[in-house]
């Protein structure tokens, strides 16, 4: 093995070590308890409220049921077709609601979606929540946009597998083996879980950090959902302790180890915005932290543009002590920076009429007893000398 295939395994292992870190310091699974319990009480008005959306265009009409079985046959482990039949009852009752208790039924299908969005603000290390009609907003995008994105899936799919040669290829299979519709429920749910996690946290995650953790969670879904499917054939304890009743534990784990997969998703997408943390050397520290960006955002200023998070990072060479979106809002909220678009900054203040002694006061963080900065060991080096020369002055010179 050469050195460099040495060096791209150790540094997958560093990255993959890192994940597994941060989704146990993150509480995730303690996290994944909380939003399976939601989910469940949420269930029914998510599916509900989804089908709702559908049926209000011409173009899906008579399909909803069709794309209910489908989901649950593509997306839920084997005890989903029992479900199935309970959860369709329960939402033929709830379409009779009045409008109070539609909009009740809303609430509560947004209340996975608020539990979801402060789980995923923990991952990404944001501590700032969205105001209420911002949220508000988002989370119906979500309810509208994921069933709309399923039904066009489902139509897409419906009329590639009507086909006169494909219907012939495929005749007397069901539908759950077709290899066209599995290929279609794949890329469905990791678009699903892509869109969430670029969509839910109250921050700016690249698309294809997104992409990375949906396709990883679908994966893992589908591998889960095989292994599910295996224990319950071959080892039927549920069946043996609570009986005709074993379907809820069944489905609750279910759903439980479906949250666990899908918060280990976004800690990857999380994880490949933060690179950084796999930098060797010792870490930077808060004060020059933050003298190196402000220096940044100065030179970008000269130039008469902004600079994102991603852009600093990438200039930098070290680990750093302090999270970069949390330097970033300290220096918000000291007036230092302020921001222009989706997650880039400008200076706030003229540098011309503040002093270094000003910055260090202003600054919660102390200077550092190891200088990583060269201007900032300069400025430090100048200090100290002009200190000495005033220090070696005669005492009677500060009595005169």
């Amino acid at each position: 093995m050469t050195k460099t295939s040495q060096n791209w395994l150790r540094h997958v292992w560093q990255f993959c070590c890192y994940i597994c870190q941060e989704f146990v310091a993150d509480g995730c699974m303690h996290r994944a308890a909380a939003l399976a319990y939601t989910a469940l009480l949420s269930l029914v008005p998510l599916m509900t409220v989804s089908f709702a959306v559908l049926s209000a265009f011409p173009v899906f009409k008579g399909i909803s049921e069709r794309l209910q079985s489908f989901v649950f046959e593509n997306f839920v482990a084997s005890s989903g077709k029992v479900v199935l039949s309970y959860i369709q009852g329960f939402t033929q009752q709830a379409s009779r609601l009045s409008v109070v208790g539609f909009l009740v039924l809303i609430i509560t299908a947004i209340l996975v979606l608020f539990t979801a969005e402060r789980t995923l603000n923990v991952i990404w290390k944001v501590h700032k929540r969205r105001s209420n009609v911002s949220a508000f907003l988002i989370y119906w995008s979500v309810l509208t946009f994921v069933p709309i994105l399923a039904g066009f899936s489902f139509l897409l799919s419906n009329y590639i597998t009507s086909l006169p040669y494909i219907s012939q290829l495929f005749a007397g299979m069901s539908d759950a083996k077709i290899p066209i519709l599995t290929v279609v429920s794949f890329v469905l749910l990791a678009l699903a879980l892509a869109f969430f996690y670029i969509i839910v946290p109250n921050c700016y995650v690249k698309i294809w950090h997104g992409l990375a953790g949906g396709v990883l969670a679908a994966i893992l879904i589908e591998i889960a959902k095989w292994g599910f499917a295996l224990y319950l054939q071959y080892f039927p304890t549920y069946k043996l302790l609570y009986g005709a009743v074993a379907i809820i534990p069944i489905f609750l784990i279910w759903i439980y180890l479906c949250w666990i997969i899908i918060l280990l998703g976004a800690e990857l997408s999380h994880a490949l915005s933060v690179r950084y943390v796999l930098r060797p050397g010792p870490k930077l520290d808060g004060f020059t932290h933050a003298f190196r960006w402000l220096g940044y955002l100065w030179q970008a200023q000269q130039q008469g543009k902004a600079v994102s998070r991603l852009t600093m990072i990438k200039k930098d060479q070290e680990d750093y002590e302090v999270v970069p979106r949390e330097l970033l809002n300290c220096l918000q909220e000291l007036k230092l920076i302020e921001t222009t678009s989706v997650d880039k900054f400008i200076l706030a203040r003229d540098f011309s009429q503040l002093s270094f002694n000003q910055l260090r006061q202003m600054l919660p963080w102390p200077l550092p007893k190891t200088i990583l900065d060269k201007r900032l060991a300069k400025v430090l080096t100048d200090i100290d000398e002009c200190f000495e020369k005033v220090a070696a002055m005669p005492l009677i010179a500060f009595y005169q």
